[in-house]
């Protein structure tokens, strides 16, 4: 049962009340303190043998603990409890002198390896201060204490020789303790010179700390030893001043601990931060970590640009501000039941993820980021980790999905069920039924045949326009404005239209080419001209097909006379299965793709296609602007 007295340091008093049950369970006598002003004062008065000290605390946080204790007793054990995942804070904690570092949360198996370690240093400083009084009375007795210690130890005299060594440190050095000490009496100073095992540097600072030792002080720094190997090893050395019993100084008593593995590990965490760090800061999904209010205390660059910062601003990630105060700002929490409990993590049967969602705007489409959090592992629950997805294409594809459901189960499903219908009504009543009967379901069946195949090919030609635009303008070369005049005759005479007009403007007519195929022109000039005689409410518009020169190449608008359409449906109108219908009744011939291929071909030769109302009178425009390539 452990009888070392330990002090408790933490601003939160769920934490403090935790770590006092357990400890006193397990024997300890506990002391607590919930600010660092108070510690300092309760570890003068008690003097506790351990101190545990939370990090991050307001006014003397626990480095300035660890600091004010140091100044008081420089072998004190305090042990630093950081953040989770917070190797910088590890780092700088081990740098700054504390005895041992915890990540929170704090598991137990943790604590008590750490206050294992503690208690094996305090029961070595208490047997090493038992030596150094029974020094006085009997060498031999020191010196068998020392010998079966598993730290180094070693005596150097005012004039930097060896006089004594154990054999831990003799076998950390690689000398024999008779070659380190000296063939005959070991109790004078004529060992091996203590800067034949060390570093020039290691041995200017050796004699700052000496001086300081011969005063009366104990210290405690890191230093480098030479081994007989050559390979530097980083040692941790603690050193009190050894007195004859008349007072006489009689050189310093040093406890060396091998801390190589230490430093190796240190170093392995500043690495893994670093790679971690590049794997975040490169990541196309945005990652941010929130405190228990909500505030950003870190972001890295993706997740700056998503909350519209730059990600070299300092405000994006300095603690100040609030994440849903920044989301707020262009985004739309969607749907409202989902962000009810946040920032907790949602349960895993949620009939929705979070989604930040980006209005569509006349420059840009719907944008949508699912967000997921991670409750960091704190015992105060005090950080939470999100991760922003950009899910827009999946959104898209889904939405898109569900539009083509719709429509191949209304617009496939009838003329499918009449073909399958009138050809089992053939075959099962052929032998009762009259030639004019036969005849006429025969005619049912093929006209529910052209339909269905009507339909098929409108699907068959969108997904083979997707990516054929540019490569046939490539094989085939151009069309010239003469032959486009050929097929809009052509278009006309088919869908019998009494009236399409081709006007031109800054464009010679006769050598003027577009930069399509006569095909692909032929293909966007007749969806546009069906369409613009689908919609009309008498199926009879008057046509405007107007060429004309531009900075950018040749633009080509549509003109006609027909309806105004409402904003939602401009906007929706290049989407492919859309039509202007609430439902999917079927009174809309087609399967609105029509204006998608238009799109797609459009986009393909890098153009820019646009749709809006006459102001003049009902009636819209198709605006498509065809690039030219010197």
């Amino acid at each position: 049962m452990p009888a070392n007295k330990i002090l408790i340091v933490d601003d939160e008093p769920r934490v403090v009340e935790t770590f006092a049950r357990n400890l006193k369970v397990a024997g300890y006598e506990v002391k607590s303190a919930l600010d660092g002003a108070a510690a300092l004062e309760i570890y003068e008065e008690a003097q506790p043998d351990i101190t545990l000290a939370d990090v991050r605390m307001p006014k003397v946080d626990g480095f300035g603990v660890l600091k004010g204790i140091r100044e008081e007793d420089p072998d004190a054990e305090v042990i630093l409890v950081t953040g989770h995942g917070d190797l910088d804070m590890a780092i700088e904690a081990l740098r700054a002198g504390a005895s041992d570092f915890m990540p929170k949360p704090v598991k137990r198996e943790t604590l008590q390896t750490a206050l294992d370690r503690a208690e094996a240093r305090i029961r070595l400083r208490r047997k090493l201060a038992a030596a150094q009084e029974a020094l006085r009375a009997s060498e031999e007795h020191y010196r068998a204490i020392t010998e079966s210690a598993f730290v180094g130890v070693v005596i150097i005299a005012p004039n930097d020789k060896v006089m004594f060594v154990n054999q831990a440190f003799a076998d950390m050095i690689g000398y024999p303790p008779g070659t380190l000490m000296g063939p005959e009496d070991q109790t004078t100073a004529n060992g091996m010179d203590w800067a034949a095992l060390t570093t020039d540097e290691a041995l200017s600072k050796h004699h700052t700390h000496a001086e300081r030792v011969q005063e009366g002080e104990r210290v405690q720094y890191e230093t480098v030893l030479r081994p007989k190997t050559g390979h530097d090893l980083n040692v941790l050395l603690s050193a009190a001043p050894l007195r004859e019993k008349d007072g006489e100084y009689k050189g310093m008593l040093a406890v060396i601990t091998d801390i190589t593995e230490r430093k190796r590990a240190m170093a392995a965490l500043e690495a893994e931060r670093a790679r971690f760090k590049w794997i975040v800061e490169q990541s196309r999904d945005g990652y941010v970590m929130l405190d228990a209010a909500g505030h950003v205390r870190y972001a890295n660059p993706q997740a700056c640009l998503y909350l519209g910062r730059h990600p070299d601003e300092r405000d994006c990630q300095n603690g100040d501000k609030k994440f849903l105060a920044l989301a707020r700002r262009q985004y739309q929490l969607e749907p409202a039941e989902a962000w009810e409990d946040w920032p907790q993590p949602l349960p895993e049967d949620a009939a929705s993820p979070r989604y930040l969602v980006q209005s569509e705007t006349p420059n840009s489409d719907t944008f949508w980021l699912q967000v997921d959090t991670t409750e960091m592992d704190d015992p105060d629950g005090e950080t939470y980790l999100l991760r922003l997805r950009d899910v827009t294409s999946e959104i898209v594809t889904r939405n898109h999905m569900w539009t083509f459901e719709s429509l191949i189960n209304y617009k496939l499903r009838t003329p499918l069920g009449q073909l399958t219908g009138f050809l089992e009504l053939l075959e099962t009543d052929l032998p009762e039924l009259t030639q004019e009967e036969i005849l006429a379901d025969l005619s049912e069946a093929r006209y529910s045949a052209m339909r269905l195949q009507e339909k098929i090919m409108d699907i068959l030609q969108y997904l083979d326009t997707m990516t054929r635009a540019r490569q046939e303008v490539q094989k085939e070369g151009s069309c010239k404005l003469p032959h486009v005049a050929e097929i809009v005759e052509q278009i006309a005479q088919e869908l019998q239209l009494e009236t399409v007009k081709l006007t031109y403007e800054d464009l010679d007519k006769e050598e003027a080419v577009l930069p399509l195929t006569c095909r692909a022109a032929e293909l966007i000039l007749r969806e546009l001209c069906e369409n613009a005689k689908k919609f009309h409410p008498d199926q009879a518009p008057t046509i405007e097909i107007r060429f004309s020169s531009a900075p950018e190449g040749i633009r080509v608008q549509v003109i006609d006379d027909g309806i105004h359409l409402q904003p939602d449906q401009l906007s929706k109108i290049w989407h492919p299965y859309y039509q202007a219908e609430p439902r999917f009744t079927g009174e809309i011939p087609g399967m609105g793709l029509g204006l998608a291929v238009v799109s797609s071909l459009v986009w393909g030769l890098g153009g820019v296609r646009s749709v809006y109302n006459r102001e003049d009178q009902p009636g819209l425009v198709i605006d498509l602007m065809l690039p030219i390539e010197d």
